[in-house]
């Protein structure tokens, strides 16, 4: 999965929450205890306090792991 793969697919899942996603955007990859596989972590509004839609997504899979939306 690529960068750009990463967030249309965080997005995609965040619009179908009915969260409201804010650009900027970060996107990076990291390993659960440096063994496991790897993840993508996407942050919609970055560097901002609140209306964050944050998602993580299994790299192999495109699974969503996990996703949250942090109001104002």
């Amino acid at each position: 999965m690529t960068k750009d793969e990463a967030i249309a697919h965080a997005k995609a899942f965040a619009d179908k929450q009915g969260w409201v996603w804010r650009e900027p955007v970060d996107a990076e990859t990291y390993r659960r205890w440096f063994i496991g596989s790897i993840r993508w972590r996407v942050v919609s509004n970055h560097g901002s306090l609140g209306g964050n839609a944050r998602v993580e997504i299994e790299d192999s899979t495109g699974e969503i792991v996990k996703g949250n939306y942090i109001p104002r």
